[in-house]
């Protein structure tokens, strides 16, 4: 006894269609964009170009973060000087500097990264404030004055 096409079996055959039809104009819709900027390069170079222009317009629009500023080349140059003296940190940079902050960073991560802590774990933490606060003394009071929104030094 012969069985009937089942419906599963015309749902697959439906979708298998559909798929190609799909496949079909992609692939002409592709053709037709590539001849495009094959016959019209300098066409499609500004066509790429204006889209990243508008990219960035509408990037430095939105963003909250972007300050408007007159670029002039004393005002840049101030504020390369004003930047190369200090870092955020307020820790100059070298890169024995760099590697101790690295150190003190992995080692944090792996201290937070336990289950468990033992009295070893806390003087190992003691130990890493003691570098931190001699990389940059006023380091806790930028904390405290984060957290609690107040100035410490006084």
């Amino acid at each position: 006894m012969k069985q009937k096409n089942s419906s599963k079996q015309n749902v697959e055959g439906a979708l298998t269609t559909r798929k190609l039809k799909i496949h079909r104009l992609l692939f002409q819709s592709w053709r037709k964009f590539k001849n495009l900027m094959r016959r019209y390069p300098k066409v499609s170079v500004t066509i790429m170009l204006s889209v990243v222009v508008v990219n960035v317009v509408l990037m430095l629009i939105f963003s909250t973060d972007y300050k408007w500023v007159p670029y002039s080349f004393s005002n840049i140059r101030s504020q390369v000087a004003d930047s190369s003296d200090h870092s955020d940190m307020g820790i100059p940079f070298s890169f024995e500097n760099y590697r101790t902050m690295k150190a003190i960073q992995d080692t944090l991560s792996w201290l937070a990264a336990k289950e468990y802590r033992t009295a070893a774990d806390t003087a190992v933490l003691l130990r890493l404030i003691d570098k931190i606060e001699k990389l940059d003394p006023l380091f806790f009071d930028k904390i405290k004055k984060a957290t609690h929104g107040k100035d410490t030094t006084k």
